[in-house]
């Protein structure tokens, strides 16, 4: 059995992606969240024009709850999600930001990755 809890989360995941079944249905069960349909909508917004082109140098403007004190660890990680799956930051709601990508990380290590990333920098998840 795995150690530490970080190994049997990867265990579960491992497991759950050798099952073909069982990966049909988680995927299912989150398809919604990559679509734009089931995107938070707020009752108001506020514009922020930066003065940048690449949002991946957003965190030098706004900030993510959680992640306050990782301003340019935030931004390296959105710059590696810009190279790796074209990741472009379009909303920041305080507690959330909302990407379109143009491609979706692989499920297996490269999806796991990611997910380490966004656990490692915005605690409170």
């Amino acid at each position: 059995m795995p150690s530490t809890g970080r190994d049997f989360e990867r265990w579960i995941y491992d497991r759950m992606l050798a099952d073909p079944g069982l990966a049909t249905r988680v995927r299912d069960a989150v398809g919604y969240s990559v679509q734009t349909d089931f995107w938070f909508t707020p009752s108001s917004t506020t514009l922020a024009l930066l003065p940048t082109a690449d949002s991946w140098l957003a965190p030098r403007w706004i900030s993510l709850f959680g992640a306050e004190e990782n301003d340019r660890e935030l931004a390296a990680v959105l710059w590696q999600w810009h190279c790796r799956w074209g990741a472009h930051l379009v909303a920041s709601w305080v507690t959330m930001l909302q990407f379109v990508i143009d491609h979706t990380p692989v499920a297996g290590d490269e999806a796991w990755t990611a997910a380490g990333q966004i656990l490692g920098l915005a605690t409170s998840t």
